[in-house]
């Protein structure tokens, strides 16, 4: 072979050689570019997944438990901040609990939510939010009055609940409403059974009830005059015109926001030290919760 046909094979090798070294190339960026779709792929399924999960608006039956409850107890919430806690007490006091999300209250089987049995009380819990300007909240709010039963309506979101039922016209409702520092309040009616059953609480000799471990913002209704058919049970002191709690027939309110059974403790562990820590109940005041939703629970007979 002479020169110049050598000179013509090596240079078809470096052509073939320059052909297969670009395709590589080029395989090597679809794949990148197939990666990229796959990253971007994932990146979406993960981020409805996410979505999903996050979704925690329950609207479940009445957990009876192991034993054969007499009553159950629909806990209306919004963000679920006290309705874990009322389930496990109540739960532990022999009253079935079902959470209902307030979204969710439109499309609930009251009537059937007992084991097939009508729901015996409903309580409202403090952080719920019911606005006056939202037909919504007003339709959702008439529904639960609606059902007949005995309500117990807690702290600030309990009483703006009040105002869309028929315990408005009693003075129960936001326009009522004035908070102040305390622990506890002062007893106006200590022979009223929600002292003494199921649980005999023990007045103080000075009249005034200490639940809290110490004094936190608390939810008082404002009456200059206090309707006849209106049980005043405490007030912030003694001779004021700030009251709590207040029974109306059917509907109870407690200005008291704290979760039931809950020991005084700092939302984080890590925090500064001269942050004062959340007040929990006492036992006193353990002891009321149980006494007034078992007041309610007989109500109802």
């Amino acid at each position: 072979m002479g020169i110049k046909s050598s000179l013509l094979v090596l240079l078809s090798c470096f052509v073939v050689v320059l052909f297969a070294v670009s395709g590589c190339l080029h395989g090597a960026g679809d794949t990148s570019s197939d990666d990229d779709i796959d990253d971007d792929t994932d990146d979406d399924i993960d981020d409805d997944v996410d979505d999903d999960s996050g979704d925690d608006d329950i609207a479940e039956e009445c957990d009876r438990g192991p034993t054969e409850v007499g009553a159950c107890a629909a806990v209306i919430y919004e963000d679920d901040v006290s309705a874990e806690a009322w389930k496990n007490f109540l739960y532990f006091n022999q009253v079935g609990v079902a959470r209902v999300h307030k979204d969710l209250v439109e499309s609930y089987d009251f009537d059937t939510a007992f084991g097939g049995e009508p729901v015996t009380i409903l309580i409202i819990e403090p952080h719920t939010t019911w606005s006056g300007t939202e037909g919504t909240d007003a339709e959702i709010a008439e529904l639960l009055d609606g059902l007949g039963i005995p309500i117990l309506a807690l702290g600030q979101g309990g009483l703006a609940f009040l105002g869309f039922t028929a315990a408005a016209d009693a003075g129960l409702n936001e326009s009522s409403l004035v908070v102040e520092d305390a622990d506890g309040f002062y007893v106006l009616e200590p022979d009223d059974t929600i002292f003494d059953a199921p649980v005999n609480i023990e007045i103080p000799p000075d009249g005034f009830l200490h639940i809290l471990d110490h004094a936190t913002d608390v939810v008082f209704v404002q009456y200059d005059s206090v309707p006849g058919d209106v049980d005043v049970l405490g007030a912030l002191e003694d001779g004021s015109n700030l009251y709590n709690p207040v029974r109306y027939e059917r509907y109870f309110f407690f200005g008291f926001e704290q979760d039931p059974e809950t020991d005084s403790v700092k939302a984080d562990d890590d925090s500064d030290d001269d942050i004062e820590p959340e007040p929990g109940y006492n036992e006193d005041g353990n002891h009321l919760l149980w006494n007034i939703v078992h007041f309610l629970t007989e109500l109802i007979g």
